[in-house]
């Protein structure tokens, strides 16, 4: 072999190992909606961001590669040749989304591979779904304790005064009043909290209570303990209209704040107001857990918290200074057992405030909040019968899809008060009427961390980040008018706030909601939903009104995956080893492949299967008859004993057949790991040995980690050979050239 040989032979060698050298990916967070359309789930769409941390494994014939997901969910690994790739480290709260999964075979040539995971929490199929909210009447004998439901064909595209239908409204009897709303789309139920307000009836079981209403029927599904007490209805007089009901500083202090439910729908969490504590509740077993909130602000003397939120995984929960509004609210976070402080939201806000407080003398030194109020006496002696002293409440908190929060601020004065009514001085017969100022409030997430409206990195336009949460007309103007409750739909671009008065210049004591834009903080629409001046049904401008939810459809659930064909017989995937198309595989509603199947498919040309199933039940995938299946009459299962429930065979011989049992899965958290794998009838089966495994350990550096067991054999070392080996050729091919230039011209 000639010099000029030997260096195309090198050319040749170090272009074919650098060839199909790297296979990268995304891996990405599955969003229903971007803005007014439907995202396609399994699609990157344009505002959907990766996920950093998951970890990420290249099997190939020149070894096994790993690594970890960046900051945009990005990858990339030298490979060659037919590659499988594994994703492991899936935060638990994200699912494979539609017809994805966590291993992935490419052939050569191909060089991207994306992972699509998904929050079956934020799961919709429209853009444009139902509403509900909770209603507290004015009294016993006005108005009564609903959910009020806005169907989705009614949704406004402008401003609505108009009541919506109430042929949707549930009507409960036995709950007395509720604030808290939770709704689980699978079984589409509702769940409510009981909550303490002037002139509003409590139920039958009292301010620890948490109702179910289901097809318009409310039963008590259980209650909390050691919530505080307060005078029975009786005692409170508010069978009349008007009353002097003698709760007072009751009010955020006993019974219970908001309500949410998990992410997988199994727990419910609320707020016991009188301990300060999180109570987590398992919805099958009604079970109790409690834990402390603590106090975020060091030296408050008396904190209260009340809102809930999600996201990540994690539990978030508002709390306020009750007597000192210039150390701000704070948001705590929760790791499934201990509270830390998380973010921090400043209470000095401009002094907009409602209609009336200046006009009284309410000013309060031009600031918006002031303390809570415990003295009846601070309240209603001495302002006249109209009046506005806002005091905050940490009421709501969503996350929109860049991990920024909207919060929701409530007037705990206005639920002191009320609407045409009188205090509790019994000799104080003067109706009065109060003009809550709540507030809904922006936190941007910056890649240095949370921001607060009107900082660095969380612009806004005027002195608040949403300044259209105001009502005017040719009288005057209320400059807030937010309620304190909240809903948004990650990629929709638009938070629904309650509020009273809710359409500009419209009928006024009325209660509904806002939609406003969270790219802009503008209003987009406005619904009326109860109220009105003529109507004193409810609490007018003191918000007859609490939770708001987005009725979505429940994710749908599937499994999978594979039937291939185990050429090494080792009973693990590897990344040469073809599916098996034309495979006829079914589904029964049982474990063990009894009764009737449920559903038939056939495998496609790389062996994949898919089934949609109800969450909740018992399944099994089975492949009956395998001799009589063409694809299949000279094959037999391999083992199942090696590997991992991702890359293993989980079938079982069953009589003529194979059979994977399928233990019952929440909502959406569909699971594509469930393969057979098969050997040559007349091979020697593989011995069923358990493979002791090995702890791979990955370190994020936030103090977690994720541990997962990994039995199938790799070659780190075939690695090393391959750089050592472009190592090698490039200093002989650079030493070639190098000679060649040395020799004289011919």
């Amino acid at each position: 072999m000639n010099k000029k040989q030997s260096i195309g032979l090198c050319s040749l060698l170090l272009t074919s190992a650098i060839a199909n050298a790297n296979v990268s990916g995304i891996v990405y967070h599955d969003l229903p909606l971007n803005v007014a359309n439907l995202n396609t789930f399994g699609t990157k769409d344009s505002n959907e961001k990766g996920v950093a941390g998951i970890t990420v494994k290249a099997y190939s014939d020149s070894g096994t590669t790993t690594t970890t997901t960046d900051a945009n969910g990005s990858w990339s690994l030298a490979s060659t040749g037919k590659v499988k790739v594994e994703f492991t480290n899936i935060p638990s709260y994200l699912k494979e989304s539609a017809g994805q999964s966590s291993v992935q075979f490419i052939d050569d040539g191909t060089t991207t591979v994306n992972l699509a995971l998904y929050n079956p929490a934020e799961y919709a199929d429209s853009t444009t779904n139902s509403v509900a909210m909770t209603l507290q009447p004015n009294s016993a004998v006005e108005g009564v304790v609903s959910i009020k439901t806005l169907d989705k064909d009614d949704i406004p595209s402008g401003e609505n005064d108009s009541l919506p239908a109430t042929a949707n409204d549930t009507t409960l009897t036995q709950t007395g009043s509720i604030w808290g709303l939770a709704y689980d789309s699978s079984n589409k139920t509702f769940y409510a909290s009981a909550v303490v307000r002037r002139h509003t009836a409590m139920g039958d079981e009292g301010p620890g209570a948490i109702y179910q209403i289901k097809d318009g029927v409310a039963t008590l599904f259980t209650k909390v303990e050691n919530v505080g007490t307060i005078p029975s209805n009786t005692e409170r007089a508010i069978t009349e209209k008007q009353n002097h009901d003698s709760l007072f500083n009751e009010v955020g202090r006993v019974g219970l704040g908001d309500i949410d439910i998990s992410a997988d729908g199994t727990k419910l969490y609320t707020i016991n107001l009188n301990t300060n504590q999180l109570v987590e509740i398992d919805i099958a077993t009604k079970a109790q857990k409690t834990y402390d909130i603590g106090n975020p602000f060091g030296d408050c003397t008396d904190v209260k918290s009340w809102g809930i939120g999600q996201n990540s995984g994690k539990v978030y929960v508002g709390s306020v200074c009750t007597t000192d509004t210039t150390k701000g609210a704070y948001i705590s976070e929760f790791n499934g057992a201990l509270f830390t402080p998380f973010h921090q939201i400043p209470l000095d806000m401009d002094g907009e405030t409602s209609l009336y407080s200046a006009v009284f003398g309410h000013t309060n030194g031009n600031k918006r909040w002031r303390t809570w109020i415990t003295n009846p006496t601070d309240l209603f002696d001495g302002f006249g019968t109209r009046v506005s002293l806002a005091a905050p409440i940490l009421s709501d908190i969503v996350f929109d899809e860049n991990r920024g929060m909207i919060l929701g601020f409530t007037d705990r004065t206005a639920m002191q008060a009320g609407l045409q009514n009188f205090s509790p001085v019994t000799t104080d017969n003067k109706p009065y009427k109060y003009d809550a100022a709540g507030d809904i409030y922006k936190v941007c997430k910056t890649d240095a961390g949370y921001v607060n409206e009107g900082e660095n990195g969380c612009d806004r336009e005027a002195d608040e980040f949403f300044n259209e949460d105001e009502w005017s007309n040719n009288i005057g103007e209320h400059k807030e008018i937010a309620l304190g409750g909240l809903a948004y739909l990650p990629g929709s671009n638009s938070v629904l706030t309650t509020a009273f008065d809710p359409v500009n210049r419209g009928t006024y004591d009325s209660s509904g909601i806002i939609w406003m834009n969270t790219e802009e903080g503008k209003r987009t629409a406005a619904q009326r939903m109860v109220g009105g001046h003529a109507d004193p049904s409810y609490h007018g401008k003191a918000g007859g009104i609490g939770d708001i939810e987005i009725l979505t459809a429940a994710a749908p659930t599937e499994i999978g995956n594979r039937v291939w064909f185990d050429e090494n017989k080792n009973c693990v995937q590897d990344a040469n080893e073809s599916g098996i198309g034309g495979v006829e595989v079914s589904l029964y509603a049982s474990t063990d492949c009894t009764g009737i199947a449920e559903g038939t498919t056939t495998t496609d040309e790389k062996g994949r299967y898919l089934f949609p199933v109800e969450a909740g039940k018992d399944y099994s995938v089975c492949i009956n008859n395998i001799a009589g299946q063409s694809v299949l009459n000279d094959k037999k299962l391999t083992c199942n004993t090696k590997g991992t429930s991702i890359n293993n065979s989980d079938a079982i011989v069953d009589g003529s057949g194979a059979k994977i049992a399928v233990a019952p899965l929440t909502t959406g958290a569909n699971d594509h790991s469930f393969d057979f794998g098969f050997v040559n009838k007349d091979a020697n089966t593989p011995t069923p040995v358990v493979v002791p495994e090995q702890n791979n350990t990955v370190n994020h550096g936030d103090g977690s980690c994720d541990c997962h067991s990994y039995t199938e054999d790799s070659s780190p070392a075939l690695n090393v050979w391959s750089t050592m080996l472009l190592i090698t050729l490039t200093s002989f091919m650079a030493f070639l050239f190098r000679k060649e230039l040395e020799q004289p011209s011919k």
